[in-house]
């Protein structure tokens, strides 16, 4: 992994890239391969691929990257001292972008959230790992052995769930926390991607239903059968997720917002659909922000293998714009209902099977254009899913060309801020999977929308909008969409884009 350590490096290593370039161009290589060849996972190259914006952010949230190539702790301490820290965040704030500051961490970490505090930034936190798992049943002396399926063929150990503490986490979380406020800085928000216990799809049910030592710990009828279990569980999830990951959050840093990956509201009146057209059960998002997980995972699209009927480019994009559009859209009508923030974490190749058969993301223009729908159905931010490292099936190239789509389309957005800041979400509602209707979605004002709209088909059509008590208006929608803002007056201005 190569790290940024001076401007003049940066210098250096474009020119380096300019150079190879064209020597490929010479060696006949298309120009396709000769930009993944000169894209690197390093922060040369995600300068050259992302853009600065053109608008500026203003006190809305900075595009959050999973993968960024950002020094390490240990560098971190040297690259403030040499000042080249500082030139990243800068160059990061100019994409609207804001680097998170993993926890725990050392010396290192409070160097970059200082820098990042110092160059006017917001200082975001992240723990990428099960804190709930790892502490909540770390005292617990009553366990049992049982087959863990997501590891099938493997047996583990399965801790009492009803015997948790929450207060061994909360510990944690907040000695994790406090030597930033100890060090005098204000945190934003706290991030996690906390994947494990309480949970019951893995085994633990059955583990615990036939053990009689387990079943005395829990409240009656808890076992009856596996949906009263399952209910246990989601309200033992609510009640951990507050007490050790919230809570102690609010109590250091009380103006910072807390989300956590995955963690939504579902309602019976607007259930969550997953992909497999199955509903999320009632649950309630115990953090400030909802953030469900948008990606295009090759995962997906397994079910809807059939025999010579191989999978296409075009069935995986049908596949992965209806479940993402759908997941989005009832999840962010239950955040604005609870006035929660929404920040999906979006991922455009999210290759979790290895299976040839299956190995699509999705394709640059849905990407481009799914983007827009997001924004205009109320999205407060984004986490980005870039993936990119060496060694995976997502290149550099792949992954900065994905960020750089995300960015360009928040950038032609906040030319319109008003709607992003005060716009009222118009249409929730999602066509059905492999349908050629058109898409729309929109941000309401007192006397104006901005709308969007497009269809999956090869071919246009007109939609009736109804942007105002008693105006509908036509609108002519194309396959590579189409932006206007309708005024009540019935005027309609097209945008150009």
């Amino acid at each position: 992994m190569i790290h940024l350590h001076n401007t003049r490096w940066i210098g250096a290593a474009i020119l380096s890239l300019l150079l190879t370039e064209s020597i490929q161009a010479r060696a006949g290589i298309s120009p396709t391969t000769q930009r993944a060849m000169a894209v690197r996972y390093d922060l040369p190259s995600f300068f050259m691929v992302v853009k600065p914006m053109q608008h500026s952010l203003g006190d809305r949230m900075p595009l959050l990257i999973w993968d960024l190539p950002m020094p390490s702790e240990a560098q971190s301490i040297w690259a403030r001292q040499s000042g080249s820290l500082r030139k990243t965040i800068d160059e990061l704030a100019k994409r609207g972008i804001a680097p998170t500051v993993l926890v725990p961490g050392g010396s290192g970490a409070i160097a970059l959230a200082r820098t990042i505090s110092e160059a006017h930034q917001p200082i975001f936190l992240l723990n990428a790992g099960p804190v709930i798992e790892n502490t909540a049943w770390r005292d617990c002396g009553v366990w049992v052995v049982g087959k863990d399926a997501t590891h099938p063929g493997h047996e583990r150990r399965w801790p009492c769930l009803a015997l948790a503490n929450a207060q061994a986490g909360a510990d944690w979380v907040r000695q994790a926390i406090e030597p930033f406020k100890n060090a005098g800085l204000t945190v934003q928000g706290m991030f996690y991607d906390d994947e494990g216990l309480p949970s019951s799809d893995n085994g633990i049910y059955e583990a615990q239903a036939q053990a009689p030592q387990m079943r005395e710990h829990y409240p009656p009828g808890t076992f009856k059968s596996r949906e009263t279990f399952n209910e246990y569980v989601r309200s033992l999830h609510m009640e951990l997720m507050r007490e050790v990951l919230v809570d102690p959050v609010h109590a250091v840093f009380p103006g910072a917002s807390v989300g956590e990956f995955g963690e939504l509201s579902s309602t019976k009146e607007h259930p969550v659909m997953l992909a497999n057209g199955q509903p999320i059960p009632p649950i309630v998002c115990q953090g400030d922000i909802s953030m469900p997980a948008l990606y295009a995972n090759n995962n997906l699209l397994v079910p809807f293998l059939a025999p010579g009927q191989p999978m296409t480019q075009e069935h995986a994009d049908q596949i992965y714009l209806a479940s993402m559009l759908s997941m989005f859209s009832s999840t962010a009508a239950n955040a604005k209902a609870e006035h929660k923030k929404v920040v999906p974490y979006v991922g455009q190749t999210v290759p979790d099977n290895p299976s040839p058969a299956v190995r699509f993301g999705m394709n640059n223009a849905l990407w481009h254009e799914l983007q827009y729908h997001l924004w205009l159905r109320g999205a407060d931010g984004m986490y980005i899913f870039d993936l990119g490292m060496p060694g995976g099936l997502v290149t550099a190239d792949m992954s900065f060309h994905s960020v750089e789509t995300v960015r360009s389309v928040y950038d032609q957005m906040l030319g319109y801020r008003d709607f992003l800041d005060h716009g009222q979400p118009m249409n929730y509602q999602v066509p059905r999977m492999f349908s050629d209707e058109p898409i729309w979605s929109g941000l309401r004002l007192k006397d104006s929308c901005l709308v969007r709209a497009f269809t999956p088909g090869k071919k246009g059509m007109t939609i009736r909008v109804p942007a105002f008590a008693n105006v509908n208006v036509s609108l002519d929608v194309p396959p590579e969409g189409a932006t206007y803002i309708l005024h009540d007056d019935g005027k309609i201005e097209k945008l150009p884009f």
